[in-house]
């Protein structure tokens, strides 16, 4: 199924098509009208996410009031950030090949798929808008931690010591793959980091900055001398009010 790769090439026939795959509705309905928001303004840098507010043709059977959307970002300067190193790839093999083979909690996944040619993306999932969202610069809770680490338990322990058996060719974070895509963005912010928030960053921290800089290419290596697993490489936190948490897939190592 061919997919639009931006929000404005979205159609009520392609929306339509997706959830009728999905069994989400039915063959005797259909998305008559949509509207889309752009909800990750100022938060992803690689990426542009919108929620898709849809209207059925008939109440009855109808499908999901909205869903999330994720697309590759416009830029092409951002986008080559990413497939750089795979994310977009990553994110849509993982919901195609290897959700299901792991119960971690996370969002139901109506369509992924990626475009080799140009970069281009698109992965529809279940909208969490009744959900909680953590904070990342206020930080979490004791229990709320703990809520993350019992959400991100089973996908590790599923692929513990074991992931070459399942993936043939993954991103390892002690690759050079993996690595020299990586290190000269972090090269390049880390200064600039401290000089605009020096609040955050203890003195401490600032002396030894240069000294974890100069070693990260070693660092990264060395992780890759212990067990390794199938991680969730930025997770965000989300629960509802029956303490039951999500873990936001974005990209997997």
């Amino acid at each position: 199924m061919t997919f639009p790769a931006q929000p404005e090439e979205l159609t009520s026939a392609w929306l339509t098509q997706m959830l009728r795959n999905n069994a989400a509705i039915g063959a005797e309905n259909s998305v008559a009208d949509f509207s889309h928001e752009i909800i990750g303004a100022g938060v992803g840098v690689v990426g542009m996410v919108v929620r898709i507010s849809l209207r059925y043709a008939s109440a009855e059977n109808a499908g999901p009031a909205s869903v999330v959307a994720k697309f590759a970002h416009p830029e092409a300067a951002n986008r080559a950030i990413a497939n750089n190193t795979n994310m977009y790839e990553r994110e849509v093999d993982f919901f195609n090949k290897t959700a299901h083979n792991v119960a971690t909690p996370m969002p139901k996944c109506y369509f992924a798929s990626m475009n080799y040619d140009t970069g281009g993306n698109i992965v529809v999932i279940e909208d969490l808008a009744a959900y909680d969202l953590g904070d990342q610069v206020t930080g979490a809770t004791p229990e709320r931690v703990r809520m993350v680490i019992d959400a991100l338990v089973p996908l590790h322990a599923r692929y513990w010591n074991t992931w070459q058996l399942s993936f043939d060719n993954p991103m390892q974070i002690n690759n050079d793959n993996y690595i020299e895509p990586f290190v000269p963005g972090f090269f390049g912010t880390w200064e600039m980091a401290i000089e605009k928030f020096a609040d955050s960053f203890t003195p401490e921290l600032i002396a030894l900055m240069p000294k974890y800089v100069a070693s990260l290419r070693t660092i990264m290596r060395e992780m890759g001398n212990r067990p390794m697993t199938l991680i969730h490489g930025d997770v965000r936190r989300s629960a509802d009010n029956t303490k039951k948490s999500f873990c936001s897939i974005t990209s997997m190592k």
